[in-house]
């Protein structure tokens, strides 16, 4: 199927704002459908796939996506696969990204990602409310720095993960600014980039990046 798909998916893959992701749905004889998330818009169209580009139409549907695929890093699969058993209606991914974090989840179209989220955590996760919190990595909207900002604004006001806030981008270089505000509040952070050494993968030597973390609020 992705020969044939190859001549119109492949070349989304070299934009540099779309990632092309491959999910398999448990019920081997459901259709098959393309699906483009905007999730800066937080719009999601879908259409029927096959060897030509489909016509796309808007849905108001909610795509859940588990990580598990093992080629890319065992512990997607090893940790995936039990949560993606007790997710319901959800798909199995290719790889989301970040496996250090696995297992992790992605929701379309609003771009909101978890990570490290088991089986038995899914429970009181589910919701995305103040209880999603500690798994919480960010929306795919912002780069790291504003991931980190966003994050931590909705741990001072104690907020769910599917209230809308505002970021801004106030000030740049060695450390970045950013003013989130939703309604009457605003908070006014500072994050910095350290460096840190971490297992990136299942198996992998220990590696040193760059981590972003919040060092001032007002």
């Amino acid at each position: 199927m992705l020969g044939s798909l190859a001549t119109w998916v492949m070349p989304l893959a070299q934009r540099s704002d779309t990632t092309v992701l491959l999910c398999r749905h448990r019920d081997p004889e459901a259709p098959r459908w393309v699906y483009l998330a905007d999730t800066v818009n937080g719009t999601l169209a879908v259409g029927q796939c096959g060897p030509a580009k489909p016509q796309l139409e808007a849905c108001g549907d909610t795509l859940t996506l588990v990580c598990a695929h093992g080629r890319r890093d065992q512990c997607c699969a090893v940790l995936g696969r039990p949560l993606l058993a007790v997710v319901a209606g959800a798909r199995e991914s290719s790889h989301i990204g970040g496996h250090r974090f696995a297992p992790t989840v992605l929701f379309l179209p609003m771009g909101i990602v978890l990570g490290r989220c088991a089986a038995d955590d899914w429970a009181r996760v589910r919701e995305l409310g103040p209880d999603a919190l500690p798994y919480y990595r960010g929306r795919t909207s912002l780069d790291a720095p504003g991931q980190v900002a966003e994050a931590e604004a909705r741990r001072i006001w104690n907020l769910g993960l599917t209230e809308t806030l505002t970021v801004v981008r106030t000030g740049t270089g060695g450390r970045t600014s950013f003013r989130v505000s939703r309604g009457g509040e605003v908070l006014n952070l500072e994050v910095e980039s350290t460096e840190e050494t971490y297992v990136p993968s299942c198996g992998k030597e220990p590696e040193t990046t760059a981590v972003w973390r919040v060092i001032s609020r007002s």
